[in-house]
């Protein structure tokens, strides 16, 4: 007879023994950082804020720099990326990666810096040409 090993964890029975009990395992905990990281940013927590920050500041600079194309521009989007994490932390919900929402805040950072930045015309969709008939030769 094959002995089955279970593990409780946050409430649930765990099976170890099957692939499918350890993938409930892991995604269960997951599932419960997510809310943690939830709460402590409705709460506006300055020591969960300083964890984040530790733990995604290298990989959210990179992806900055892939969107920005520009290393400074990045650490600019980068402080303002955590200034709106602080801001608008209510809106997380725990229901999906705290990582999936943080990239998005900061994508869309970068979205709306980039599109301030070179208007675009109306009548062809790309960047107003410099030059004769522009406001830049007037």
């Amino acid at each position: 007879m094959r002995r089955r090993i279970c593990v409780f964890f946050l409430g649930w029975a765990v099976f170890v023994s099957s692939m499918n009990a350890t993938a409930c395992y892991f995604v269960t905990g997951m599932e419960h950082e997510n809310a943690e990281i939830a709460r402590g940013l409705r709460r506006r927590d300055a020591d969960l804020l300083d964890r984040l920050i530790e733990q995604y500041q290298h990989r959210l600079l990179r992806y900055l720099v892939y969107l920005a194309g520009n290393r400074e521009l990045a650490e600019d989007l980068f402080q303002e990326t955590w200034i709106r994490v602080l801001e608008r932390g209510h809106q997380y919900d725990g229901k999906h990666e705290f990582s999936t929402w943080l990239y998005a805040v900061a994508r869309n950072l970068t979205i709306d810096y980039l599109r301030k930045k070179s208007p675009v015309s109306l009548g062809t969709g790309r960047p107003p040409a410099h030059g004769v008939g522009s406001c830049a030769a007037a």
